[in-house]
This record gives structure tokens, C-alpha cells and sequence, in this order.
């Protein structure tokens, strides 16, 4: 389109009260998050982070992300430290959980008034407000929203948002929004690709959108550097090892698109525990999935150049996101919160009639648009008031994942995890084993099952299960087969514990299986392998002789099996 799409102003309220009303629907809409406290990553980057505690410059701007975080000991590839420096303040403030809230409302809040204010440059005040309502309110923000280790995502779509104002504004300061943005989270280093698809929605010609853009670029490039120059500088990890999470999540692609295509009309059920294997399993999944792709078909032929290049800018958008959906399994929505508002620009541009640029006086007759998105936001407002108190804590937002997708392995397993750091090893082995009973099986119920079950449950109860955890893929996971090994020795049970043994195919971190062998050694009277043995325990052959001989005194106490 070659300018904005414009009206003759009706009588009555003034289009710049559409910006403020926006905000306050919305502020009023996420208010009850108020209540919400600290969740899952949150306890880690937050209330366990030696660096907000001892701030330094170090600390901030040359590690990673996860960097002074207690019980972290690997270096993520993540570098964020403007919000590891935003987390400075909630720190500062006492770490409360509504202050956190709080501010991660803010933000969102400054981006639905810095894409009304973005989009007035192109289409009526009524349509801007219009895909600010939709942006704020939809239901997919809510783990970008109320989750506040999700604040990178928060952080970083102002700050692509920002330099796009800037940019229309024809700024010299448009590099440092995006600055920001890059030092939020990586993936806004797409933004050059990003603002392509911006100008060819919006520039009259393909060859004036190349223009502006490439020109766009140079202004921009100090922005990109900057931020990289710094990661190029600071302690980072490597990507992790995704070849085994990649191949089990290939199946499920196909539905985990379709969840995501149907959420955009029909945002229902949300869970933060939603994996590729429970994807799309509701009843509506297929026809909420048609009703979006027939909307964003509808959009593309009303208008080509400005809907191809909101999706292109949407679609790049979400790219990154890709790869963390193969890596860890996972469909995150706060994937979708930046590309949300690109799918509501061209949503609010292609209502069938135009919303009026004041609310008109006399009789009350709406467009069909404006009547079509008051009923929108009232299920947005509904679906919001059943979400947000998920977010209560940790224990609440698994206990209503499992409520929402029963048959996930993972969330039993997280929930298990949260009871554990609780002290409550007894529900969180209920969590493990009912996590074991679905697939797949999941790293942590697997490394911590075998533990707790041979702690609390008689051994018998335990080889029952054995057989559903080794079925499950949990022989492949580290430290699984330590504590059985034991057990099954313990009790006496030395043909079924040697043979798990030689049939074992991972490392166990606390070589419970050289205790095992040491043991077996000594038994059939093998002292050179029994010192061997011993001269590797890293605690000492004193030790090393203390554990083999307790579990060689319980073999002779124990009936031969």
C-alpha cells in the first residue's frame, strides 16, 4: 500500500484516547498476575543467582546467561545481560513476585503502545488500536507475559519495535533499540532480515522497499555490531548435544505446526508443559487450524504486498524458535510473542469494514469489525481469567499442565522435580513413575526414579517397576542403573545384579558400579581387579574397601538368589 488507510473522523471520542483505553483494557486484563509468584526458572535466575547478590561488571556483560546461578555448572550458549541486568532490579526491590510481575506488565504494556504507535504511521488510529487489542489480550502472550525469566522476550520485541519507530521516524538513534534488543536475546540478530519484510509490506515498489531497506542497513550496522563484538568476548558454552532430542521430536513436526497454526484462533488448551508428542492431541485441533490458515489465506488476497511481508516478517520472526522446539521438545508460546504482533498488523489492516477513528455519537451501531473483536477480547479476557493463576507458584503450574494435557511425560516429571526441591520424595516419586508410565521417558524422573524407589519402596515392588522403566529408555540416561545395581547385590540378588551390570550401557556418575565389581571381585577371590578397582574410586581405597565390604557383609546376611 502506497500510504495509510484513512476516513472522514465521526463526532464523538477523539482517536487519542485509543492508545490510553488499549492500555488500560490490557493492564486491567493481566492484573491478576499481581498474585502470580516465582516459577520454574525463575527460583534458578532469581532467587539462586550469586550475581545479583554481588554485581559485577564481569559477571553481567562477560558470562552467559545462567552464569552464578547455583547448581548450573555447565555454561549455556545464552547472552542476555540486559535482562540479567533487569533482574538487578528486581533484586534491588526486594525480590517480590508481584514487583516482578510487575514489571515484566510494564514492558509488555510499552510494546502495545510502541506497535499502535507504529502502525498509525500506516493505517487508520482505529485499525492500530485494533491489532494493539489484539497483541495485548491474546491468550498466547500469557507465558511471555507472566513467566519472568520469559522477560528476554518482553525485552527484545521492544526493542525490535523501538527501532522500527525510529526507522519511520528516520532516527540516527535507531541502532540503539536494536542494540538492546541483541543484548536481550540472540535471535534478534535476524532484524536486518526482519525489516525487509517490513519495507516490502509497506514501501510502494519492490524496488523502493530494497532501497530503504539497504540504506536502513548502514544506519543500523553500529547496533549489530556492538552486541556481538561483546558475546564475541564473553565466557560462553557450547549448543548442546541435540541429535537424540532432534530425532525423537522429527514425528511430531506436523502436529506441533498445526498447534501452533490452531492456537492463533482458538488458544486453547495452553499449557507451558505442551511437548511435540501431545501437540494437536484435542478434539479441535484440526478445524482451528483451518480456521487460521483460512484467515491468513483471506488477508494474502485482499492484500498481497502488505500481507506477504507481514508474514515473512512473522515467519522469520519465529525461525529461531525452531530449533528450541527440536532441542528440547517443547512448544513454548512466548515463541509466538513477537510474531503476534506482526499476524495482528495484518489482521487489524484487513477487517472487512473499517473501524471508526471515534466512537460515533446516537443509536450504538458497530461495524462488523469492531463487533467482531469486542467478542474476541471478551473470550481473551475469559481464557486469561482460567490461565493466570497458573502462575501461582511452581507446584501450581505443573499441577494444572498435568490437568490440561494428563498424558504428557514431562509434565509429570516437572512436577516431580518441584516436590523433590520440596523435600516431598514421596509424592515426587508418585510424579516420576507416573511419568515413566508415558512416553518418552524423561531424563530426570529416569535419573532420580531408581534413587527414591530403592529408598522408599520394598525390592520387590521395585523389579515389578524396573521392567516399565528399562521398556521406557531409561537404561540410556546416566546414573539410572547405580542404586539397582546395589540394591539387587544388597539383597542378595548377585546373578540378576551382575547381569545388569554387563549388559549396561551409560556412565554412572557416582561408579556405584565399580563398588559392584570391586564386591564380585573380592568374592571370587580376584584380588588384583579389586585393587584396580580401588586405586580409581576418587574418594580413597579407605572408602572405596568400606563400600565393597558393607555391600559383601549384606550378601552373606542375605539368602543367595
Amino acid at each position: 500500500m502506497s500510504g495509510p488507510l484513512r476516513r472522514a473522523p465521526a463526532p464523538g471520542l477523539s482517536p487519542t484516547w485509543y492508545l490510553p483505553l488499549v492500555l488500560a483494557v490490557c493492564a486491567a486484563a493481566w492484573s491478576a498476575l499481581t498474585q502470580a509468584g516465582y516459577v520454574w526458572d525463575d527460583n534458578g535466575l532469581l532467587r539462586a543467582n550469586t550475581t545479583l547478590a554481588e554485581p559485577s561488571w564481569s559477571a553481567v556483560w562477560a558470562h552467559d546467561f545462567w552464569y552464578g546461578v547455583r547448581g548450573k555448572d555447565v555454561f549455556s550458549p545464552y547472552y542476555r545481560p540486559l535482562v540479567i541486568s533487569s533482574f538487578l532490579i528486581d533484586y534491588q526491590l526486594g525480590l517480590q513476585g508481584w514487583i516482578s510481575h510487575l514489571i515484566n506488565l510494564a514492558l509488555h504494556l510499552l510494546n502495545v503502545a510502541l506497535l499502535i504507535r507504529l502502525l498509525e504511521r500506516h493505517l487508520t488510529p482505529g485499525r492500530a488500536a485494533a491489532a494493539g487489542l489484539l497483541f495485548g489480550l491474546h491468550p498466547l502472550q500469557s507465558e511471555a507475559v507472566a513467566w519472568v525469566s520469559a522477560r528476554s522476550d518482553l525485552m527484545a520485541t521492544g526493542g525490535v519495535l523501538g527501532t522500527l519507530l525510529l526507522l519511520e521516524r528516520r532516527s540516527p538513534l535507531a541502532a540503539l533499540p536494536l542494540a538492546a534488543a541483541m543484548l536481550s536475546k540472540e535471535s534478534s540478530a535476524l532484524f536486518p532480515l526482519l525489516l525487509a519484510g517490513w519495507r516490502f509490506a509497506w514501501e510502494p515498489t519492490v524496488a523502493a522497499a530494497a532501497r530503504r531497506t539497504v540504506r536502513e542497513w548502514l544506519w543500523l550496522l553500529p547496533g549489530l555490531l556492538l552486541p556481538l563484538l561483546l558475546r564475541l568476548n564473553a565466557d560462553l558454552g557450547d549448543p548442546p548435544d541435540t541429535g537424540e532430542a532432534i530425532s525423537d521430536a522429527l514425528p511430531w513436526l506436523h502436529m506441533t505446526a498445526a498447534s501452533l497454526l490452531g492456537w492463533l484462533s482458538v488458544p486453547w488448551p495452553l499449557t507451558t508443559g505442551m511437548t511435540n508428542e501431545r501437540a494437536g492431541q484435542y478434539p479441535w485441533l484440526w478445524p482451528s487450524a483451518a480456521v487460521s490458515a483460512l484467515t491468513l489465506g483471506w488477508l494474502l488476497w485482499r492484500a498481497p504486498r502488505r500481507s506477504a511481508g507481514l508474514y515473512l516478517f512473522a515467519a522469520l520472526a519465529f525461525l529461531p524458535a525452531i530449533s528450541s522446539i527440536l532441542w528440547f521438545g517443547l512448544i513454548g508460546e512466548r515463541y509466538l510473542y513477537l510474531p503476534l504482533a506482526m499476524l495482528a498488523a495484518a489482521l487489524a489492516a484487513g477487517f472487512p469494514d473499517d473501524l471508526p477513528d471515534a466512537l460515533p455519537d446516537g443509536p450504538p451501531r458497530l461495524p462488523r469489525g469492531a463487533l467482531l473483536l469486542g467478542l474476541w477480547s471478551v473470550a481473551a479476557l475469559w481464557a486469561l481469567h482460567i490461565r493466570l493463576p497458573d502462575w501461582a507458584d511452581t507446584e501450581s503450574l505443573w499441577q494444572a499442565a498435568i490437568r490440561r494435557v494428563p498424558a504428557s511425560s514431562y509434565v509429570h516429571q516437572m512436577l516431580g522435580n518441584e516436590l523433590l526441591r520440596q523435600g516431598r520424595s514421596a509424592e515426587a516419586l508418585a510424579a516420576y513413575d507416573a511419568s515413566l508410565d508415558l512416553r518418552p521417558a524423561r531424563r530426570f524422573a529416569c535419573e532420580n526414579i531408581s534413587d527414591l524407589a530403592v529408598g522408599q519402596w520394598p525390592l520387590a515392588r521395585v523389579q515389578q517397576r524396573m521392567g516399565v522403566w528399562d521398556a521406557g529408555g531409561c537404561r540410556r540416561r546416566p546414573g539410572y542403573d547405580g542404586p539397582l545395581y546395589i540394591a539387587l547385590a544388597a539383597a542378595g540378588q548377585w546373578p540378576l545384579a551382575e547381569a545388569r551390570l554387563r549388559s549396561g550401557v551409560r556412565f554412572d556418575p557416582l561408579r556405584r558400579d565399580r563398588v559392584l565389581k570391586g564386591a564380585i571381585a573380592l568374592r571370587d577371590g580376584d584380588l588384583l581387579l579389586a585393587g584396580a578397582e580401588a586405586a580409581l574410586w576418587p574418594e580413597g581405597a579407605g572408602s572405596y574397601h568400606d563400600q565393597v565390604l558393607t555391600l559383601l557383609q549384606n550378601r552373606l546376611a542375605a539368602p543367595e538368589e
